[in-house]
């Protein structure tokens, strides 16, 4: 989708109806509320196949808090059609991440229609880096968006 711009604000709560996890005998745990508040934007760069995702999420929980920015750079493999989904979007994204005082996170993603898959890597620049032996952690997402044409889908009319 050539020359698009937006930008999205979300919150989500977890835990509201704080569970009590039991562990046995006299070991039990009341989940507090965790909130997690994000600010994403989509800024295609005008006449390239260059989309950049700048990104900020902030959650909190209790007296835990931590803040995670950064930024994905995709590159449109195949411009999907907006309206009529005859043609699906494929692209590649390069991206670096920062959790504060804990980690960098490389990422890498391959989008293909309603699909998504990526590899990311954290490497620990905290002192967790000890129990990691300073070697960090790789995760590997795959992600269906099922909400991708729903803006642009048939609606039926109720009578």
């Amino acid at each position: 989708h050539d020359d698009e711009i937006s930008i999205r604000l979300a919150y989500g709560g977890f835990h509201l109806n704080r569970p009590v996890q039991d562990f046995g005998v006299g070991s039990s745990y009341e989940m507090p509320v965790k909130h997690v508040m994000s600010l994403t934007s989509v800024l295609d760069i005008i006449d390239t196949r260059f989309t950049a995702m700048p990104a900020i999420i902030f959650q909190k929980q209790n007296n835990f808090q931590s803040l995670y920015f950064g930024s994905i750079l995709k590159y449109r493999l195949r411009t999907g059609t907006k309206f009529t989904g005859g043609r699906t979007q494929n692209a590649f994204g390069l991206g670096l991440f920062y959790r504060n005082r804990d980690a960098f996170v490389a990422k890498a993603t391959f989008d293909f229609g309603n699909y998504s898959c990526g590899l990311s890597y954290d490497l620990n620049v905290s002192s967790y880096r000890v129990a990691s032996n300073g070697l960090g952690g790789m995760e590997f997402s795959l992600r269906y968006n099922m909400l991708a044409n729903s803006l642009f889908a048939a609606r039926k009319e109720y009578k």
